[in-house]
């Protein structure tokens, strides 16, 4: 069918449908980006552990205290019994950044990065190269909230 005959009879053409699909998907992207840049760092890790699909995120200085998290619950217990494992196989294996531990239900992941180590519990996997953007955004606005 032709551009005239579309326009004569109301249908649009597949070009312009394409335009109007990219046109609402920038929109979505902006607005998400414009929500997160908004947030407050509590509400930031929870609007990136659900964008990400991770059921829990926190995350914590080597020392065991907590900066961020999704779970206010448990925590501080979490933060001391991931730093605890995170440690106990850095000392075994020394080049060790990142420790995936697969239970019944979930994927565990303890990654560190300089003083910090974040840890995020999903059902689905995350893979290294998701965990290192997950870092790369929380760093981001830890440098911005001057929290770290």
């Amino acid at each position: 069918m032709g551009v005239f005959l579309s326009k004569l009879i109301g249908k649009s053409t597949r070009a312009e449908r394409e335009r109007k699909k990219a046109a609402f998907i920038r929109e979505l992207l902006r607005i998400k980006s414009l929500r997160n840049q908004k947030a407050k760092p509590d509400e930031y890790i929870k609007n990136l552990a659900h964008d990400f699909l991770i059921d829990e995120m926190t995350v914590t200085k080597k020392d065991g205290s907590v900066l961020l998290t999704t779970d206010k619950t448990n925590a501080f217990k979490k933060a001391v019994a991931s730093s605890s494992v995170y440690e106990f196989i850095k000392s075994e294996y020394p080049d060790s950044k990142m420790l995936t531990i697969k239970d019944d239900d979930h994927y565990n992941i303890i990654y560190s990065e300089g003083n910090l180590i974040y840890i995020m519990k999903s059902t689905g996997e995350i893979t290294p190269i998701e965990t290192k953007k997950i870092v790369e955004y929380v760093n981001g606005k830890l440098n911005k909230a001057a929290i770290a």
